[in-house]
């Protein structure tokens, strides 16, 4: 089972601000001749870029934050907008994903302060950020109730078609 949270843009008060331990923050939006960020993978990251490009979002707001000690990546998370996989989001809603804290730098609040960043710097242009977790990731439940999101349901992946690729995530026992 997997728990959908929610967060609503000028509704909820902003996650708490953490000390980033004299981190550089690197905010990395797609450009034509941008595919990724300096040191995260080339796949799945040029299917974002090629999302972005070609239309497959909702909306402009794709984004990588980073939180880098010199040019070693500590912290990254995807800040998605809409897509075909995430049926329970609006047009202007954000989703965040792909949320890796290097093993070394974990329990320093890293998550949080780059959720905080993805608030403050996505501000105005999205309704609501949502935040998908296994109900078993108890780690990852805790950052993010401890950001002020919202339990707004329970739900599964679905394939569609039986194919994996297309699945998509569903509310199957919302809570709001």
């Amino acid at each position: 089972m997997i728990r959908f949270y929610v967060w609503e843009c000028g509704v909820d008060s902003l996650p708490p601000e953490i000390d980033l331990h004299r981190l550089d923050v690197e905010i990395w939006r797609p450009k034509i001749l941008s595919v990724r960020p300096k040191g995260l993978p080339f796949i799945p990251n040029v299917v974002w870029w090629v999302f972005h490009h070609f239309g497959i979002f909702s909306n402009r707001e794709l984004g990588i934050v980073n939180l880098r000690k010199g040019s070693r990546i500590v912290h990254s998370l995807l800040a998605t907008p809409r897509y075909f996989r995430f049926a329970n989001m609006g047009l202007n809603d954000l989703q965040i994903g792909a949320v890796f804290t290097d093993p070394h730098w974990r329990g320093l609040g890293l998550a949080k302060a780059a959720i905080r960043i993805v608030c403050v710097e996505w501000a105005g242009r999205f309704s609501r950020l949502w935040y998908i977790v296994g109900e078993d990731n108890i780690p990852s439940i805790r950052v993010i109730e401890a950001c002020g999101f919202r339990l707004a349901g329970t739900g599964d992946r679905v394939n569609r078609l039986g194919l994996p690729l297309l699945g998509q995530y569903r509310i199957l026992n919302p809570t709001v």
